[in-house]
């Protein structure tokens, strides 16, 4: 018996099949689980698996991403009508990831239409026809032309309106990629970026750092794509509110790894400072977009744990609680990080702390 060669997010049945898994879901758990969300960080499973090829199933194209990218959307929007019709308690929605894309020249029309390309393309490929018009982005339109798919009348008005919430997940920025600009889609081949094609993180090796005021802390991650900007939160945050009419904002995810920290003594690990003050800059921004009106109306530290990071394993470490790997029992102990955490929620809300 032979297996299908056509990758699984490119098959035109896709989309009934995840409703039909959605709604064997709602059966069975609605009674205990009242926060739902459709998908998680769909950039990632369709540009790092359609486009790119690093992630499952490891397809490589300059357009697949795409037909990924709409199928999940209907997925998102029949499992949503789902959801409503059956009237289940609780509220639904999706969760997008998005790092900042900053000007290369913040004087340079060039640069800052390229940012809003950025945007386009990472998160209003999927926010647009979810929380604003139905519709992709006119960008993606002149960029891809007759090979962007075609959202229907009947799809629009099922997409639109499909999220009670959004889910914001962001770890940091990036700078546009000047020579990306005059760029057509017959300069790239299979396995380029196509979702992030017009930035850049200055914190990966051999990438221009003229950008990072403090090498020391914004590049001080043990992950190249992660440049520490505090702003960036702000800016994703507020850029929620101002373009798709402030809907209600979970922070879903934000966090870092540390440089070095998986060949440390755990004694050493569990002393994370630069955690910390990444998580104190970073929360301040996000009472800076709360106090500037953005319906935030929660926030997740990713992560609790140390924990097997995509296609990385284990070797990253996002936790605020170290996990031993090495021990049989996985023995955890919170860091640095996690005592301000408690300390933190201790003081926003002290019945919430437990000794």
């Amino acid at each position: 018996m032979g297996f299908a060669q056509r990758p699984v997010l490119l098959e035109d049945n896709v989309v009934e099949e995840f409703v039909k898994y959605a709604t064997m879901v709602f059966d069975e758990f609605h009674d205990d689980v009242t926060d739902w969300a459709t998908f998680n960080e769909p950039t990632s499973t369709c540009s790092l698996g359609y486009a790119i090829g690093a992630f499952a199933p490891g397809h490589k194209s300059t357009t697949d991403h795409l037909v990924c990218g709409k199928n999940l959307l209907m997925a998102h929007a029949g499992a949503v009508k789902v959801f409503r019709d059956n009237e289940y308690t609780g509220q639904i929605g999706i969760v997008l990831d998005y790092k900042w894309a900053y000007p290369d020249d913040e004087t340079d029309a060039e640069a800052i239409e390229m940012a809003q390309w950025d945007r386009d393309n990472v998160v209003g490929f999927w926010a647009d026809p979810i929380f604003k018009t139905g519709d992709f982005p006119d960008s993606l339109k002149a960029f891809f032309g007759d090979k962007l798919p075609t959202i229907t009348a009947a799809e629009k008005a099922l997409l639109w309106n499909s999220s009670d919430f959004w889910g914001a997940n962001t770890y940091g920025g990036k700078i546009t990629n000047k020579t990306a600009y005059s760029q057509t889609l017959a300069d790239y081949v299979p396995g380029n970026d196509m979702a992030e094609r017009y930035s850049f993180c200055p914190c990966n090796p051999g990438m221009n750092t003229s950008h990072v005021e403090n090498m020391q802390f914004e590049c001080g991650a043990a992950s190249g794509w992660l440049w520490a900007k505090p702003d960036s939160m702000y800016q994703y945050l507020n850029y929620i509110k101002t373009n798709y009419n402030n809907p209600k904002i979970y922070v879903t995810e934000f966090g870092c790894d540390v440089e070095g920290e998986s060949d440390m003594e755990k004694s050493v690990a569990l002393q994370d400072n630069f955690r910390k003050t990444y998580y104190q800059l970073y929360m301040m921004q996000i009472e800076k977009a709360k106090s500037a009106g953005a319906n935030i109306q929660g926030v997740f530290a990713w992560s609790l744990m140390d924990n097997f990071e995509w296609g990385d394993g284990l070797d990253f470490r996002f936790g605020i609680t170290y996990v031993d790997f090495n021990d049989d029992d996985l023995e955890r102990s919170p860091k640095d990080s996690a005592n301000w955490w408690k300390q933190l929620i201790g003081a926003m809300n002290p019945s919430s702390i437990t000794v």
